[in-house]
């Protein structure tokens, strides 16, 4: 089972602030991800099977190009933007 200060950890690598109570519940949460984890890991598959071997390839469907909004519609509710596209604030240093 995953420690309290480890899920710390991770919540900050991943820039998450977390309450107590949602690290015990994260706590819980990951100990079931786990546990479904290790089935997985005993599952007997065969040598040499592959996903090609359960999902036939050929039932994808087509690509199609299909006509969007005009830019100019999609952007006007923007709160900022440029002549084309919209500006966010920078997330990552």
């Amino acid at each position: 089972m995953i420690s309290i200060e480890k899920l710390k950890h991770l919540a900050e690598l991943s820039a998450l602030e977390l309450k107590e109570s949602e690290l015990e519940d994260m706590k819980k949460d990951f100990g079931e991800i786990m546990k479904f984890v290790d089935q997985v890991k005993e599952a007997e598959i065969e040598e040499g099977s592959s996903y090609e071997d359960i999902c036939e390839l050929d039932e994808l469907r087509e690509d199609k190009v299909e006509p969007s909004m005009e830019r100019e519609k999609i952007l006007k509710n923007a709160p900022e933007r440029d002549e084309s596209t919209f500006l966010v604030p920078k997330v990552v240093d």
